[in-house]
């Protein structure tokens, strides 16, 4: 209600609406009073009012204009005079001119001023928008002007300003603005006109609220002149006319304190530059609370955009991934500490340390019926689990420990003692370590540790050189510890013990003293059982009870004490097992115990010299008589008495917690250096400690003599005197712990790949991440140790195993390279104390001085068992003895010995036990778990309903009026955040369009219903032995395949596929994904590929355009961008977007470590069909737009596939460590390019956050140099870029293309003098980027045709914009970095990785997605899954998404938007591109459209795929005073839109210089002059708020025209596709095996695929097995003429043995320089002898070589490289993983090598194929594809067959497609021996349609084929049968598909086995069935025994693929047991013919 009184004089305006007059009826003759007129006024003013409050709020936007803040107002402080003129007098008319500084270069554009006396510094201020950055100083480039310099205006070149001497740009203020819009205000509708206001002169972090201050005036015509009569010729002229009453509303700001006086409304918030509050749409009064009202009551709370929800640490500790830095203040105003909170702390501190932080992502819900849209990031903080329960008196069993039961003994034993153990030939067959003695109801039992018996290994030839403690190792991974050696007859028999593992016949075995190699004849390994006396070192006889064995209690010699974890333990006590020797006095003894020391009278055992002894026991206090013994000893007999005492009084060890402790490993293997463990080239490492619990880093020098210091990175701070060993440094990104502490040196550890700058006298600001009181730190000098990383190589392997801490070691995994140099380790380590004490408990951490360690950090026990829930009697090892004191200066070294790994030969403490069968009590608290719940209130707030903490906690009460969003089930004690679980609740809003497409079909749950079905089935067979007696089925085995649960997975043999849908096995595929190429044509400016248009990376149907919808009208014009408020947004783009693939890592069989398996991931496909059937037509049904993408909906009919995931096994070696997603993405070439940045900018990238400015480069390499030649680089010819450094390692190839590509500054063409050079077409030399690593800084480009070569050197930051604000580079993925995923790619001018806008003037995000397929390895295979078949005829719908590309962030440059519908195209159609009408544009900077889906009304963020298009400004047409010239944006990509559905096009440009022609209703057409008295179309013009908000202007629209692709109908139209590159692949570690003087080399490449001799394979990589060299002096670049002598760094460094000679005239060695390869013809000391014409071998170029250059010997086991490195024909196929080539020279010596790196290439061989083509079919189009393919082979044909080319086959479907035959795609080196330049796979997309407005399209980018090759073979033996051998051994099978079950063990004995299932057969297909048996009287381990054939009894043939018939087995016969495991191995020559299993079942008879 307005606020001015019109009641007073002279208005009188006494309307009282409580009167309800409605309306004022004049009469005749009456006078019209003046307050009549007034009041008439304030009656309708009165209804509009009423109307106006119900529907509209005080303040709300009617007609919206824009309101919005820009807080990078970049301020310019200039100098009241320039060349003596008063800049004053010209400063407003310098707005909107573009000045350059003439000293920087910098350019910006002048957007508002302000006085001298209106500043707040007393000074002229310039605001600007910087447009183009400057020049660089020492590598700093100037973004900003610079101080005292002149301005020139651009437009005139005049000098205008000249800037502050100081601080002249140092300032960035803030500004808030409004455009016009109207207003509801007190009752009116008022106009609000453009405004603006400075929020902050100086400062970009205003804390204001912003809006509109309301005033009322009466205005006369004394003060408005247009109020006086103007009815000129009248006599009224001139004369006073009425008061008007005035409503202005004025831009203004208040502080947030200011409270509402009624005359102000409030629009915007600003709290610090941050964001609060904004008006966000028109905000409705009633109606609003009557929709939601009615939102809630008919659809409740749902979410529209799904919220995710991370778990994160709340604190950062440095390396945790912790949200809030220590001593941080929260939103909420409470401070985190990374402590608990002291006196002086704020009373609102908190330990960060005990909470956990939920990170929830943007998202949109509905709560209570309010719209609620959370649009960023938001962190909710909850306590972790801290709260404890006690419980007392509890009680556990103290049973365990290992025993012999024994029948009579003569002398007692002592704990500790050595024990041998005999047979019933008095002969030694083990060894173990006496516990104690307990008595039995039979006997006595001998408790022993640490027990082995010996395993005697018989090895052909002398191995006597062997000596006791060496340690022998089989290549199947066995080992032993050497006990004695006996030659006899010339074998030689080595006694082993500590056997791990099993050695067998055959074996080949080598040994840690040398190099010699034996192998085993024969072998016999002795068991407990035969063990039939034990003699301890005193003679001490003991007669163990025939054939018991070795007898466990319990696992472990520790016992477990709660569930929950223990946060205190008190008041133990537990019966110890006690021994004491006493003299005999008066028949009996007295055991006199200490106080609360308490001896019992029963479990005692006595004995003497003469034997075993009963007594009467009596206790008397605390001391314990034994009388009456038996025997009758005379006084002064000494007896040993073992007793049971209670200890009341517990003694805790203790563990004391010592960290950082360095071991330096500085011996090799050599004759003097024999001892293992001691040494870096050992496969284990000894730590000297037990209990070593974690591992900081593992370094290898990098060259021999480097320092201990210069084993580690170094960094000086200027203030060190409180930074501690553990605190983390951080500057910018990058982080790195502190190790040791060295005075100023602080020795770290960098915790991500990249490392500060080098140097010295730095001032490089950081801060100490955990302890940021230290303030005012920064680096002065960076040093970079001189080391090879190589912790990843290793595992540590604790060495906590059942009854002792042994010592603790690394052990080196399987395909990680030996160690050459010495190695220092960083760890920590528990030093254990009173050893002699009871056990270790929770207690035991805590001890009184710095050995302390957070309850978190606590480690588990070796079986997963937390340390601080058990009560640990456990044995501790001495640590070994070493010199040096553990630090980085002096670090540990060991001395020479016994090894550590030998137990038998180290000390350890005495076994202190419980008596066994007995019990400890205690007290103890425990933590406990809790539940909590996140909801989302009306109000937007993220609220925590934290639960009660409980042993079984319950969900806690919900919060009223919020949305559940997430339960949160939190663990006793959360120690990592990880282990918290989130249950997400389903409040997904489903629309009526989600409710009617839910099928009624509901998928049976089939698991637990077969299984129960073949259980009872099993159970009720009845089985009859052959008097027909039905036998006893003592226990049955059942697998219906559909989980993993029932098979032994980890078993090495373990090589089969399980389909856990279908219920079947099978065969495992090896499967790869490869991608096409196309041949492009042009038909007019159409691109074609065959007869479909190639539009993008899009295939559809060809088309013509066609306009769809307009708006033909326009009568004003709009700006883009009012206030010129933008940043500098890019638009990047890069090719590809996605990567997909699948790789293999292999690792050599190991003992140890344990390997962490993960689960077979699933292998997903979209949809499935059935083999031989074909579905009609997929067709569109209609689209949603959803988060992230588009939603298609297609319904086809034909028949139903419903599909598994079947896991498969990819047999690369010998066992299974799983199939997972690949953690990092592979190394590849990404093609980048962003336009609209700011121009002549350098840029900097990052990716999630990370440094990645070493993995860019430009595509036009500046400031090259020619040291190499001056020859000029030819347009069009490939270079090769690769390090300088390391030449050869990292290749890439590229075509130089002409420097105005990037750069429109460079017209000159390529000459030798030239000092740029452009490229294009980035990829490397075999589709993968060479590992290890990209080319560094420096690089080399050479000219493949002319030799040109180049030199650059990069320097950071390596690429910048032109400028255009264009910039082309391209990216090397680089390996073992970037985790696979989504990832984030951010290119920005800041040296961090930000886009906020104030601290990047300009940036660019884009989205790349890597989805790796990890094939993890053990020696033979891995798990797989693939999709399974069945056909049933049915009708069904699909859903399939397609994402969104990622939109360009559009922050801060409010556009313009344009609606229009979709309606009467049935199915949608495809936008090809947008006309609109520009008034005027800016000269360069570009403008930029998109289109967006709809919601509620407003355009959403949700761009179309496609859609985005930047139109360069000078393709912009413009027409001032018509609106009839068009501009026309075609799209990239044809844009898809649905049926029905509401989009918006978005217009955006950061000029403010462009204006486009709107129409607006009743006013007049431009060009026609009519009035446009109605909307041609019904859409609306938007107006943004800050990007966030969108306002409709009902009666505005753009003029514009909407075309439409019409495509070519009822045709049938093809596109052949083929092939891309084969890639090569990485080859194990080693993987060439050579034998000493033969020409033949075996190569281990597993899935090659060339399984005849008939192919070629491309090796490369190999390198020499001999360190590099450098070269002393230089080279020049002739050939020589004489022979000549080249001095090298190191005389050892050239082998003089080549082909099995020694090098000479006729038999020359090589060396490689650099790419040039020289022989050589003798050697002498460090020079050697090249002989005359010995340059440039080979194809190589005779180049010039400086001092210092790198050497490589070029040859391997005296075979040049040059021999190997090449293509060869294959001599012979040895498997699938195996073939032999053969070169000329011969091997010195028989060995495996080759290292890491080395690659071959492929053939692709596949039995099915699946098409992955990311397409879009609609209703009235279709799709088929076709395939011409290549003949392939089974292994079985290695040594014949050829190639030929296939029919054309037609895919039955779009998924998966199983052949009749196997197909293969050639490598490029087959492809061009046998097809030339034809490809040997083609594929052929047909398309159709019937409609014009639809095609079916689908994606060239990322499209690919997955083909699955079926790993199934046959061993045959010399007669052509079966070879069956491999497969009787306990593990070794030599076949490729082997079932393995878990090992059931029976109640009952039994005899025989019988297995049934049901199987397809086909002809040429084998299924074996062996089985596993533990007999009763069995002691070895299961594991170990080896398999028998089970034989058939049915064994039919199935006559198709289809068609399952039964199989049986049976063996009878058998010993008795209670323990069995059975093996299915699978056999077949033909890899297209593969058998299927279900319904398995085995059981277990007895008669």
């Amino acid at each position: 209600m307005q606020k001015t009184n019109l009641q007073l004089a002279p208005y009188f305006d006494d309307f009282d609406s409580s009167k309800n007059y409605q309306k004022i009826l004049f009469k005749p003759g009456y006078p019209v009073q003046a307050r009549e007129l007034t009041q008439l006024q304030t009656q309708l003013q009165n209804q509009i009012e009423k109307f106006g409050n119900h529907t509209f709020k005080d303040g709300s936007v009617v007609i919206p204009g824009q309101i919005g803040y820009d807080l990078q107002y970049d301020a310019v402080l200039v100098q009241n005079l320039i060349g003596g003129v008063e800049v004053e007098a010209t400063r407003t008319s310098l707005v909107g001119k573009t000045l350059k500084g003439s000293t920087t270069g910098v350019e910006a554009e002048v957007v508002n001023t302000i006085s001298v006396t209106t500043s707040e510094k007393n000074a002229i201020t310039l605001y600007v928008k910087y447009t183009k950055s400057g020049s660089s100083t020492a590598g700093i480039q100037s973004t900003k002007f610079g101080n005292n310099e002149t301005l020139i205006d651009t437009s005139t070149n005049l000098n205008v300003a000249q800037t502050y001497l100081l601080n002249a740009t140092e300032y960035t203020g803030s500004i808030a603005y409004i455009t016009n819009g109207i207003y509801y205000i007190r009752g009116f509708f008022v106009e609000v006109i453009d405004q603006n206001i400075i929020l902050n002169q100086y400062s970009n972090k205003p804390t204001y609220k912003i809006g509109l201050t309301v005033t009322e005036e009466k205005i006369t015509s004394d003060e408005d002149s247009t109020l006086f009569d103007n009815a000129n010729g009248y006599s009224n002229f001139a004369a006073p006319g009425a008061d008007r009453l005035k409503i202005t509303a004025s831009l203004s700001k208040e502080l947030t304190s200011f409270s509402d006086n009624g005359n102000f409304i409030e629009l915007l918030r600003l709290k610090d530059g941050i964001l609060e509050r904004i008006v966000e749409t028109s905000l409705y009064s009633e109606l609003e609370k009557n929709l939601a009202r009615r939102t809630y009551d008919e659809s409740g709370d749902y979410t529209v955009r799904d919220f995710t929800v991370k778990v994160k640490e709340a604190l950062d500790n440095g390396d945790n991934g912790g949200i809030y830095n220590p001593n941080e203040v929260l939103a909420d105003g409470r401070s985190i500490l990374a402590r608990d909170p002291l006196e002086t702390d704020p009373t609102n501190s908190f330990n960060g340390n005990n909470y956990y932080a939920l990170e929830v992502s943007s998202g949109k819900a509905y709560v209570r019926g309010f719209e609620i849209d959370n649009v960023a990031k938001k962190y909710v903080l909850a306590e972790k689990t801290r709260v404890t329960s006690a419980s007392n008196n509890k009680t556990t069993n103290t049973s365990f420990g290992s025993y012999f039961t024994i029948s009579s003994a003569v002398q007692t034993v002592t704990a500790g003692q050595t024990l041998s153990l005999r047979n019933s030939s008095n002969a030694v067959i083990g060894n173990a370590r006496a516990v104690g003695v307990v008595p039995a109801s039979t006997g006595h039992l001998l408790y022993v540790e640490e027990a082995f018996t010996f395993t005697d290994v018989v090895v052909t030839g002398d191995a006597t050189a062997l000596q006791s403690g060496d340690f022998i190792f089989s290549s199947r991974g066995s080992r032993g510890v050497v006990v004695s050696t006996t030659l006899s007859s010339g074998n030689t028999t080595l006694r082993l013990r500590q056997v791990v593992g099993r050695f067998v016949n055959n074996d080949v075995i080598n040994n840690s003293r040398d190099s010699i190699t034996f192998t085993i004849s024969s072998l016999t390994d002795f068991k407990f059982t035969d063990v039939n006396n034990i003699i301890n070192g005193l003679g001490y006889v003991a007669t163990v009870t025939s054939n018991t064995g070795l007898k466990t209690k319990g696992k472990n010699s520790f016992i477990k004490i709660s569930d929950l974890p223990v946060a205190t333990i008190s008041d133990y006590s537990y019966t110890k097992l006690a021994r004491v020797t006493l003299t005999v006095q008066s028949g009996a003894v007295s055991i006199t115990a200490p106080n609360n020391f308490t001896p019992l009278t029963t479990g005692y055992y006595i004995t003497s010299a003469t034997g075993d002894h009963t007594a009467t026991a009596t206790l008397t206090g605390n001391t314990l008589v034994l009388s009456s013994i038996s025997g009758n000893p005379t006084n002064g007999t000494s007896v040993t008495i073992w007793y049971k005492l209670r200890v009341n009084n517990v003694s805790v060890r203790t563990k004391k917690n010592k960290t950082f402790q360095y071991l330096s490993v500085t011996k090799k293997k050599s004759s003097t250096d024999v001892v293992y463990g001691n040494r870096y080239d050992d496969k284990e490492i000894n730590l000297r400690f037990p209990d070593v619990y974690k591992i900081h880093a593992i370094h290898e020098a990098a060259v021999n003599g480097v320092t201990d210091t210069n084993m580690f990175d170094r960094l000086i701070i200027n203030d060190s005197s409180e930074v501690e060993t553990g605190d983390i440094i951080q500057s910018g990104s990058l982080r790195a712990k502190i190790i040791f502490k060295n005075g100023v040196n602080l020795h770290v550890k960098y915790l991500q790949n990249q490392k500060f700058t080098q140097g010295t006298n730095l001032t490089t600001q950081i801060t100490i991440v955990n302890n940021p009181t230290l303030v005012g730190r920064f680096l002065t000098e960076v040093t970079h140790g001189n080391y090879i990383d190589i912790t990843d190589n290793y595992a540590l392997v604790k060495n906590d195993v059942e009854d002792n801490y042994r010592i603790s070691k690394l052990s080196r995994l399987g395909n990680r390279s030996t160690p050459s140099q010495k190695i220092t380790i960083v760890f920590d380590y528990f030093e254990h104390g009173n050893t002699t004490n009871d056990f270790y408990a929770t207690s035991s951490f805590n001890t009184d001085d710095d050995g302390d360690i957070e309850y978190t950090n606590i480690p588990y026990a070796y079986d997963g068992t937390p340390y601080t829930d058990i009560l640990d009697f456990r044995g501790t090892y001495t640590p070994t003895t070493a010199s040096g004191s553990g630090t980085v200066t002096a670090p540990y070294v060991t001395s020479n010995g016994k090894s550590a790994f030998d137990i038998y030969e180290q000390t350890k403490s005495a076994a202190i036990t419980a008596y066994p069968d007995e019990f400890a009590t205690y007290d103890l608290s425990y933590y406990t778990a809790r539940i909590d719940r996140l909801y989302l209130n009306k109000e937007g707030k993220f609220v925590i309903s934290q639960g009660s903490p409980a042993i079984n906690p319950v969900i806690p009460e919900s919060v009223s009026d919020s949305l559940l969003i997430n339960t949160i089930s939190i663990p006793a004690y959360l120690r990592d955040v990880n282990q918290i679980s989130i249950q997400k609740e389903d409040t997904r809003r489903y629309t009526m369009k989600d409710i009617g497409a839910i099928e009624s079909r509901v998928d049976s749950i089939e698991y637990y219903t077969t299984l129960s079905l073949l259980e009872t089935d099993t159970n009720n067979m009845m089985i009859l032995d052959s008097s027909g007696n039905n036998r006893f089925k003592n226990g049955f085995l059942v697998d219906n395949f559909k989980s993993l649960n029932f098979t032994e997975s980890k078993n090495p043999d373990f090589n089969m596929s399980i389909d856990t849908t279908q219920g079947l096995m099978r065969p495992y595929p090896y499967v790869n994904n490869i991608g096409f190429k196309w041949l492009e044509t042009m038909d007019g400016t159409a691109t074609k590929v065959g007869g479909l248009q190639k539009t993008g990376d899009f295939l559809s149907l060809p088309y013509k355009e066609e306009q769809f919808a307009s708006n033909p009208y326009a009568s004003k014009v709009v700006n883009l961008n009012p206030f010129n408020v933008f940043t500098w947004v890019g638009d990047f783009k890069i090719s590809p977007e996605r990567d997909v693939w699948f790789d293999t890592k292999r690792s050599a069989p190991e003992n140890v470590p344990q390997v962490d398996l993960t689960g077979p991931i699933k292998f997903l496909y979209d949809r499935s069909g059935a083999d031989g059937e074909k579905w009609g037509s997929w067709n569109n049904t209609g689209s949603e737009r959803v988060s992230g993408g588009t939603e298609f909906t297609d319904k086809r009919t034909g028949v139903e596939n419903s599909f598994s995931t079947v896991t498969q096994n990819i047999e690369v070696g010998d066992r299974i460590d799983g199939i997972k997603n690949i953690e990092f993405a592979r190394s590849i070439v990404i093609d980048a390019k962003s336009s609209r940045m700011k121009p002549n900018t350098n840029l900097y990238f990052f990716i999630d956050g990370e440094d990645y400015n070493d993995s860019v480069y430009p595509k036009i390499f500046r400031n090259i140099t020619r040291t190499v030649n001056s020859t000029s680089f030819v347009v069009g010819e490939k270079v090769r870029i690769e390090s300088q450094s390391d030449p050869g390692t990292n290749q890439i190839i590229a075509e130089v293309v002409v420097a105005s590509k990037y750069d429109s500054t460079i017209t000159a063409n390529y000459s030798g003098a030239s000092t740029v050079i452009a490229i294009d077409n980035v990829t490397t030399v075999d589709g993968t980027l060479l590992n290890p690593s990209s080319p560094t800084d420096k690089v080399k480009i050479t000219g493949l045709t002319t030799g040109a070569v180049a030199e650059v050197d990069l320097t950071s930051p390596r690429i910048s914009t032109n400028d255009e604000g264009t910039v082309d580079f391209f990216i090397l993925v680089p390996p073992e970095k970037l985790e696979t995923g989504k990832s984030r790619l951010v290119i920005t001018d800041e040296s961090t990785s930000t886009t906020v806008e104030g601290v990047s003037d300009t940036n660019a995000v884009a989205n790349y997605d890597s989805e790796g397929t990890l094939f993890e390895l053990t020696s033979l295979s891995i798990d797989m899954q693939i999709p399974q078949i069945t056909v049933t005829p049915i009708e069904e719908t699909r859903q399939r998404f397609i994402p969104d590309p990622p939109p360009p962030p559009p922050r801060n440059c409010d556009p313009l938007a344009q609606s229009f519908f979709v309606d009467a195209i049935e199915g949608g159609m495809f936008i090809t591109s947008i006309d609109l009408y520009f008034q005027s544009k800016d000269t360069k900077v570009p403008v930029t459209i998109d289109i967006r889906t709809v919601e509620n009304g407003s355009p959403t963020q949700t761009i179309l795929p496609f859609s985005v298009k930047t139109i360069e400004a000078a393709n912009v047409s413009v027409n001032a005073t018509k609106a009839n010239t068009v501009t026309k944006f075609t799209f990239d990509a044809p844009v898809y839109v649905a049926n029905g559905q509401e989009y918006a096009f978005i217009l955006r440009s950061r000029s403010l210089n462009y204006k486009v022609w709107v129409s607006r209703l009743n006013q007049v057409d431009v060009d026609t002059s009519q009035l446009i008295d109605k909307q041609p179309y019904a859409g609306s013009l938007y107006k943004s708020q800050n990007m966030s908000v969108w306002e409709p202007d009902q009666f505005e629209d753009i003029k514009f025209n909407i075309n439409r692709a019409k495509f070519t109908t009822n045709s049938k139209l093809t596109a052949q596709l083929t092939n891309g590159i084969v890639p090569r692949v990485d080859l194990p570690t080693d993987p060439l095996i050579f034998t000493s003087d033969s020409t033949d080399i075996t190569i281990l490449h597993p899935n090659h695929c060339m399984h005849t001799k008939q192919n070629f394979v491309n090796i490369s990589g190999v390198k020499s097995d001999v360190p590099n060299t450098k070269l002393v002096t230089p080279l020049g670049n002739a050939q020589f003429i004489v022979d000549t002598a080249i001095t090298l760094a190191d005389g050892t460094f050239t082998p003089t043995q080549f082909n099995n000679t020694t090098v000479g005239d006729n038999n020359f060695g090589y060396i490689k320089i650099n790419d040039e390869i020289i022989a050589y013809k003798s050697v002498s000391g460090s020079t050697i002898t090249v002989p005359s014409g010995g340059r440039g071998v080979g194809d190589t170029v005779i180049v010039s070589h400086a001092t210092n250059s790198v050497v490589e010997y070029y040859s391997i086991n005296g075979i040049p490289l040059t021999e190997i490195n090449k293509v060869h024909s294959l001599k012979d196929v040895i498997s699938m993983d195996k073939y032999q080539i053969s070169v000329n020279s011969k091997a010195n010596e028989t060995k495996q090598s080759g290292a890491r790196y080395i690659k071959a290439s492929r053939n692709l061989q596949f039995e099915s194929i699946t098409p992955r083509l990311n397409e879009i079919i609609f209703s009235g189009t279709e799709l088929t594809t076709r395939l011409g393919t290549t003949s392939g082979s089974s292994v079985s044909e290695k040594n014949t067959g050829t190639f030929s080319t296939l029919q054309d086959v037609s895919l039955a479907n779009l998924e998966v497609n199983e052949l009749d035959a196997s197909s293969v795609i050639l490598s490029p080196e087959n492809q061009t021996v046998y097809f030339g330049s034809t490809d040997s796979f083609k594929f052929y997309a047909d398309m159709k349609s019937t409609v014009d407005n639809l095609s079916p399209m689908f994606n060239l980018s990322g499209s690919s084929v997955i083909t699955a090759m079926n790993r199934i073979n046959r061993i045959d033996k010399t007669d052509g049968t079966v070879d069956l051998t491999s497969e009787l051994n306990s593990e070794g099978s030599l076949h490729d598909s082997v079932y393995v079950t878990k090992k059931v063990t029976l109640e009952n004995s039994s005899t025989s086995i019988k297995i049934l299932f049901d199987a397809i057969r086909r002809q040429g297909v084998d299924i074996k069935v062996f089985a596993k048996v533990k007999r009763d009287d069995e002691t070895d381990d299961f594991n170990l025994l080896d398999y028998v054939e089970i034989p058939s009894t049915n064994y039919p043939f199935s006559p198709d693929k289809e068609t399952y018939r039964a199989f049986e087995y049976e063996i009878t016969g058998l010993v008795g047991f209670k323990e069995y495991a059975i093996k299915v191995v699978m056999i077949g020559n033909d890899q297209s013919n593969v058998p299927k299993i279900r319904n398995f079942r085995g059981i277990a008879l007895a008669v």
